[in-house]
């Protein structure tokens, strides 16, 4: 199973997180330029009176559509990130359980007795665990909805204006009641999206080090060469409702890290993780006639 880790531990780039960011930014910043030079216009088009509200949302439309377009690529791409996020863990887990079936497989015949076996695996538990797959992994592309849901809006916005005569800021109430309800539905899935994929990575860390520990002392114990030195220290335990009141008080911009921190801590873990594995294979290397078995 250490052989297939390039096809099921794939490392995201941060940088993509960075990027999105950017285009977010430039465009959001060429929708308040719009909007001001609409603003300025207005101003010199009716110097000496208020102009009609339609007016207003006449001028607005082009920084609509600048922002629409923006929600689009925006969730789009957080759909794809979180479809992702959900596979790359999955197909890790995955892997990494039938890696802890196979190092068991290899301490039984290393151990040579029944009764020397069942010693080892009470003195070194870890060895013989296992980390469940959480149920929301199943349904990775319903979670890919979620970062869908303010694209939702922003072309339903248009369509409401485009379809509806806009004279006054009641004519909008329909759409304000419903763009508040879809946002408070975005706001509660997204958080436990983000949830659980953080308690996630972070329990399976934890479960992976006791095994990692626990593996390479009961190795010790059989005799088995010493390899590489690798690190089990687990990685930042974050704490969600921390992370959640930071995401409401920055009125979202926290969200943009809380997403980096879900790209790069299960890059750490994997790393992690490569170099125990790398020990593994270093050690069987030394132990003539054994490689085979845990490799194949």
């Amino acid at each position: 199973m250490i052989l297939r880790r390039d096809k099921t531990d794939m490392v995201i780039q941060p940088m993509w997180v960075i990027a999105l960011v950017a285009i977010v930014i430039v465009l959001s910043l060429s929708s308040i330029v719009m909007i001001l030079a609409e603003a300025l216009d207005i101003v010199n088009d009716y110097p000496d009176s208020e102009p009609p509200f339609s007016v207003f949302v006449d001028r607005a439309m082009p920084a609509v559509y600048v922002l629409a377009f923006q929600s689009i690529i925006y969730g789009a791409a957080l759909a794809l990130l979180t479809v992702l996020l959900i596979r790359r863990l999955n197909n890790h887990i995955k892997r990494e359980n039938l890696l802890r079936e196979q190092m068991g497989q290899l301490l039984e015949g290393a151990a040579g007795s029944s009764s020397r076996d069942t010693m080892i695996r009470e003195s070194f538990p870890g060895v013989s665990s296992q980390d469940p797959i959480p149920w929301e992994f199943k349904i990775s592309f319903a979670w890919a909805i979620v970062p869908l849901i303010p694209t939702f809006a922003a072309l339903l916005e248009i369509w409401f204006m485009d379809t509806h005569t806009i004279t006054s800021r009641s004519d909008l109430s329909d759409y304000t009641v419903l763009s508040y309800g879809l946002t408070a539905i975005h706001i509660a899935f997204q958080a436990y999206v983000f949830y659980f994929l953080g308690k996630t990575i972070s329990d399976h860390d934890s479960t992976w080090s006791l095994f990692a520990q626990d593996s390479r002392s009961a190795m010790n114990y059989l005799g088995f060469p010493h390899g590489r030195a690798f690190n089990v220290s687990t990685i930042e335990r974050r704490s969600f409702l921390l992370y959640f009141v930071l995401s409401v008080i920055t009125l979202g911009l926290w969200t943009y890290y809380w997403w980096y921190t879900l790209v790069k801590d299960p890059n750490t873990h994997f790393t992690k993780q490569w170099d125990f594995e790398d020990n593994i294979v270093d050690a069987l290397d030394k132990a003539e006639g054994v490689l085979p078995a845990i490799t194949q």
